[in-house]
């Protein structure tokens, strides 16, 4: 018995030593291969952060390139706008509309479209209008709009570092056109728009504008434009203008005006009109008195 213990003994731990050693081995062969296969994933994922890394850099450099090529662009644009593009793009535009209604001691109707824009891209603004006239001196016609005329300007001041420090210059350029034959004209020239004292804590203002170029090159224009406040519903405004025509006299057109704000909306308007090309015209009268009501919008 204790022979057959023996040998049975034996054989058991020759056994369990077999099955432990062939454990270890495959144990190893296992750890070996994942070891590997790890080793081989990290290479992978370096290999990706080494492109990912150079993209990025990549990137970098086209966005550098894009502010430059944006900077140098509002350099340029900027020579003549009071503000920096940049300033400027974060306002939103502002517009507004007016209507006008007036009554001509004339016998005759006006009614007047005003509109404006301000802070448009590149710094400029714009501001014009369209008035439909009766005929003159015809009460049973005179909401009959059969004449019309219509200015609109397109302005952008002028930085005072490319002025010599002047303050209040610009560029304007106007379209006009009215009923007739080769009756529309472009011009062109300079304005100085400077502060006044008033009545009022608001100031006034005066701008002087010079149009030596005309698209019909037949003369210029000069003109001065000015806003003075009597109270905070009241002011004058108004403009006067004067106009240099090739071998004829010159003709002035002078529209002063007291305005009433009746509301936020109504504005009550009287206007005292003189207009020399409506003088040198046969049959028609050059200067007049108008009541006008406007609904701005």
């Amino acid at each position: 018995m204790n022979i057959l213990a023996v040998s049975m003994k034996k054989h058991i731990t020759y056994r369990l030593i077999t099955i432990v050693c062939f454990t270890n081995v495959y144990i190893s062969s296992i750890q070996a291969s994942e070891l590997s296969e790890l080793k081989n994933k990290l290479q992978a994922l370096h290999h990706d952060v080494r492109l990912k890394q150079q993209q990025i850099k990549l990137l970098e450099q086209e966005i550098a390139a894009s502010e430059y090529r944006d900077a140098k662009r509002n350099r340029i644009s900027n020579i003549i706008v009071p503000n920096s593009t940049s300033d400027a793009s974060k306002k939103s535009i502002e517009t507004s509309t007016k209507l006008i209604y007036y009554w001509d001691n004339r016998d005759f109707n006006t009614f007047a479209l005003v509109t404006s824009a301000k802070r448009l891209p590149g710094g400029f603004s714009f501001w014009g209008f369209t008035d439909l006239h009766g005929d003159h001196n015809k009460a049973r016609e005179s909401i009959d709009h059969t004449r019309f005329f219509m200015e609109y300007r397109l302005s952008r001041s002028i930085k005072p570092k490319w002025a010599l420090g002047i303050k209040g210059l610009g560029f304007q350029a106007e379209f006009n056109d009215s009923q007739g034959s080769n009756n529309n004209l472009l011009r062109a020239g300079l304005t100085f728009k400077h502060t006044i004292p008033s009545f009022t804590k608001k100031k006034g203002w005066l701008q002087w504008r010079g149009f030596p170029v005309e698209s019909d090159g037949d003369g210029g224009q000069a003109s001065v434009i000015y806003n003075f406040p009597l109270h905070d519903r009241i002011w004058i405004s108004g403009f006067a203008d004067v106009n240099f025509i090739n071998k004829i006299s010159d003709r002035w057109v002078i529209e002063p005006q007291l305005n009433i704000r009746l509301s936020d909306l109504i504005t009550l308007a009287i206007e005292y009109r003189q207009n020399g090309f409506e003088r040198a015209a046969a049959g028609v009268s050059g200067k007049g008195i108008a009541l006008g009501l406007s609904m701005s919008f």
